[in-house]
């Protein structure tokens, strides 16, 4: 009984751990950084707080301003966060510094036959996404296409609570 209780501990901890990304001290809450960066068939995919990633295309400078070409369904809602994803698309600079993801399911809204979840992660980037919902099956989400939570779990635990979200409105 008392090895049950330890394996069962053990597991416990791990998918906890899985969820839980540290925070060094100095550290705002809801600060997200470009911790990660490389280019796959000429976009560029950045790494946020080492969790989300984000395919993104660069335009290059246009009239002396640097113009990023986000994914639909994916705004940057923070001026530092635009900064950090320019400086890291543009000069190639990350961060070593690692934060914690906090995330919001905002709102869910209908658009024509279409219906959306935003999540804004961090305060800092909104990201829309599709909840699919076929005859006789449950309700499902789709993240934007160049939108990927690297954290298996965190992913299905915002899934889930989207889908929880959807619904209590109907």
């Amino acid at each position: 009984m008392h090895k049950l209780k330890i394996v069962l501990i053990m597991g416990l901890m791990i998918i906890f751990c899985g969820i839980y990304v540290y925070a060094k001290e100095g550290i705002k809450k809801d600060e997200l950084f470009v911790t990660g960066m490389e280019v796959v068939d000429e976009k560029e995919v950045i790494i946020l707080n080492r969790i989300i990633e984000i395919e993104i295309k660069k335009d290059e400078k246009k009239d002396e301003k640097e113009i990023l070409l986000l994914p639909v369904g994916v705004e940057i809602l923070n001026k530092d966060v635009e900064q950090a994803i320019k400086d890291a698309v543009f000069d190639g600079l990350v961060s070593e510094q690692k934060g914690i993801v906090s995330y919001q399911i905002r709102e869910i809204k209908e658009e024509g036959k279409q219906t959306k979840a935003e999540v804004v992660f961090n305060q800092g980037v909104s990201v829309d996404c599709p909840i699919i919902k076929e005859e006789e099956k449950d309700a499902w989400v789709l993240w934007p296409e160049g939108v990927e939570i690297i954290n298996f779990p965190l992913k299905k635990m915002i899934e889930r609570k989207i889908i929880k979200k959807y619904s209590g409105k109907k």
